[in-house]
């Protein structure tokens, strides 16, 4: 005997949900190709304002957010998430090194580690899928 049975709308839910956001277009392919593979749901914006124009609460379990970018930073659009959605877990991209963001890290996450939320491009698509289970295990 076959399974037949369709999926329902809360097996679905069960892939995490990624958001990233990235103003370099080959950045976003790699990081939704690799999380893609390994069953998460990715959806990519290399504009920020129009990925927090399209943002909803609990829409996503995590935020990769590029810190330097030309039309908004990552703080400022870090901010503008946490006033629509402030569960969603939100982990930086930088291709700076830490200590150069360091002061970026006391602005956003003054009691926590930094180290716990940021990833340093270019990543390892391993380190990449472990960083990411890490922040989406509920």
């Amino acid at each position: 005997m076959t399974n037949t049975s369709k999926l329902t709308n809360n097996d679905e839910r069960t892939k995490k949900r990624i958001l990233v956001i990235d103003d370099e277009d080959d950045i976003n392919l790699a990081l939704k190709v690799v999380l893609e593979n390994d069953g998460f749901e990715v959806t990519t914006f290399n504009d920020p304002l129009e990925a927090l124009r399209n943002l909803k609460a609990n829409l996503y379990d995590l935020v990769l957010l590029d810190i330097r970018m030309p039309t908004m930073d990552g703080l400022s659009v870090y901010q503008r998430i946490r006033k629509l959605d402030d569960k969603v877990e939100i982990c930086f991209l930088t291709a700076g090194s830490l200590n150069v963001d360091e002061e970026f890290a006391k602005q956003v996450f003054p009691i926590l580690e930094k180290e716990d939320r940021f990833i340093r491009k270019p990543v390892s698509n391993e380190e990449l899928i472990k960083r990411v289970k890490q922040m989406t295990l509920t």
